[in-house]
């Protein structure tokens, strides 16, 4: 067999490492690049199947949607509307008011302590109206004459009373709103001057109006109104100092 026509030692020359490292690099490129080829194809695939799904999913809820509406639409919007009965049920009408249901309820009314054998009267808050003019002087006013325990200088005595504007009757106090009566020692700085100095002498069981002049009343203290002013104390229980 004549082998002039090969060349000298391509047939039996093994590679290189170099070679042999391309060699293999490139194999798993060429792997690499199919195995990315099927990968697409498989995805495209799945597109495809997913697309057919969903168009079949969107038909089927046309149908069922055109299916529902095409019926009697007349009868389920009124079946949808509750009856007359229904509503007077879910919602009763409010007894007062057109807030009624949710108006806090009224507190009881308060009554005072009043002694066995006092009048009635201190059972009712008096009606404390504004006064006339200007108030220069402290004055005085029986309403209901006592005939109890007089007070002295240190008594301490126990009342309701009402206090009002002297110039325009806003009441800014009073032992009814608070809900009980009031205690407190007479002539000892305890209350307003004007306190004080009207009250020596009044005798338990008395209803009285005492017009306080802005110098005699709270002089600005804080949470207290200016100027003159008008009461109207029950004084209920005179109790004698020690």
């Amino acid at each position: 067999m004549d082998n002039s026509s090969v060349k000298p030692g391509t047939a039996t020359r093994k590679p290189t490492p170099a070679e042999a490292r391309r060699s293999a690099k490139n194999d798993r490129k060429r792997a690499g690049q199919e195995a990315a080829r099927l990968a697409a194809v498989a995805r495209r695939r799945r597109n495809a199947g997913l697309g057919v799904g969903l168009g079949v999913i969107a038909i089927v809820g046309v149908i069922v949607l055109i299916t529902t509406l095409g019926g009697t639409p007349a009868k389920k919007t009124t079946a949808s509307q509750p009856t007359a009965s229904t509503s007077a049920s879910a919602a009763p009408a409010p007894t007062s008011g057109p807030q009624a249901a949710t108006e806090e309820p009224t507190p009881a009314a308060f009554t005072p302590n009043v002694p066995a054998g006092e009048s009635s009267k201190f059972k009712t808050k008096p009606v404390v109206k504004a006064g006339t003019g200007t108030l220069a002087d402290l004055t005085t006013k029986i309403l209901i004459k006592g005939t109890g325990t007089a007070i002295k200088s240190g008594d301490s005595i126990r009342a309701d009373y009402v206090g009002v504007s002297y110039a325009d009757g806003t009441e800014f106090d009073s032992s009814w709103k608070d809900g009980q009566d009031f205690t407190t020692v007479i002539g000892a700085g305890k209350v307003i001057k004007g306190w004080d100095q009207a009250l020596i002498g009044v005798k338990a069981g008395t209803r009285i109006q005492i017009d306080v002049p802005e110098a005699l009343a709270y002089q600005g203290q804080a949470g207290y109104p200016p100027g003159a002013l008008r009461f109207v104390v029950d004084v209920l229980v005179v109790t004698p100092a020690a």
